[in-house]
């Protein structure tokens, strides 16, 4: 229920405003684009999928100021594989599993120098408990390029020193804490037709005191305008970690599932997947 009203809510944050906009007024003063996804089942197995992200630009003749912000959530509840009670009375208790649960903001402050060349500062947090990451700050800042700017295509690349404050889900003596890294990315846009548009974000944060220690995240997004405030998009997020963080685990004698019983003797620890990869597809606001 409590995941149902947070999708409804997003479905009717989306749908209330539409503030008209000229076309002239997007190179300079506040735009919005905000897109929702939602994925509902129920039945035998239930499932509960939403993605909502908010990107809110304040744009000035020669400087820019943008938040972004997101959350991915997908839960899952099935029934025990096991029945508790009498053969001509039992039950079966629902077991409800998070499979993937990420949350992000950012903001960030862009000054032309001249036309091709800018500095920028921002400063972010996310949470991705699957993937170990329980709290992560960065703040960064640097200079780019800009190697395009047109109606069809944009293209800049930029380059930073970042500062990163991680705390892991289970903490160990691997764990990355506070260190400085070097970051590079870049952000392509391409207008592929009138009304297809493809975008490229990808950043890397290579850890200075540790050249194992780097992370990557890349998104390839394709979005067809239905009209001038309403598209579809389909997006596709790799996020990398070169030194991912360690989870744990108990370490029973015996499966408890077989109903023979099963005692915990320890934990065991285990390094998480080095890649995540999430697809969604997505109604996207632009107002």
């Amino acid at each position: 229920m409590r995941f149902r009203c947070l999708m409804a809510a997003g479905v009717l944050a989306l749908l209330v405003v539409f503030p008209a906009s000229a076309e002239d007024e997007k190179k300079t003063g506040w735009s919005n684009s905000a897109e929702v996804g939602v994925v509902v089942t129920s039945g035998n197995s239930e499932t509960e999928t939403l993605s909502f992200k908010d990107e809110t630009t304040r744009r000035w003749e020669k400087s820019s100021f943008r938040v972004k912000a997101g959350a991915i959530r997908a839960e899952t509840t099935t029934l025990a594989p096991i029945a508790v009670g009498t053969l001509g009375s039992f039950t079966r208790a629902k077991v409800t599993t998070t499979s993937a649960e990420l949350y992000y903001f950012e903001g960030r402050f862009d000054k032309k120098i001249h036309d091709k060349f800018f500095w920028f500062a921002g400063a972010g947090w996310d949470k991705n408990e699957p993937a170990g990451i329980d709290s992560r700050i960065t703040a960064f800042g640097g200079v780019g390029n800009i190697w395009r700017d047109d109606e069809r295509i944009r293209f800049r690349t930029d380059y930073a020193l970042s500062y990163t404050d991680q705390e892991d889900v289970v903490t160990t003596a691997s764990s990355e804490g506070e260190y400085a890294g070097l970051r590079g990315s870049w952000n392509y846009k391409h207008q592929l037709t009138e009304s297809t548009e493809y975008v490229n974000d990808f950043v890397v944060d290579f850890n200075l005191e540790s050249s194992d220690a780097w992370r990557a995240n890349m998104i390839n997004a394709l979005a067809v305008a239905i009209n001038s405030k309403l598209a579809l998009k389909v997006s596709l997020q790799t996020l990398y970690n070169n030194a991912p963080p360690t989870d744990s685990i108990p370490l029973f004698d015996m499966d408890p599932a077989l109903g023979t019983g099963g005692m915990q003797i320890d934990t065991v620890f285990f390094e998480l997947d080095e890649l995540d990869t999430i697809l969604s597809a997505a109604l996207v606001v632009n107002f």
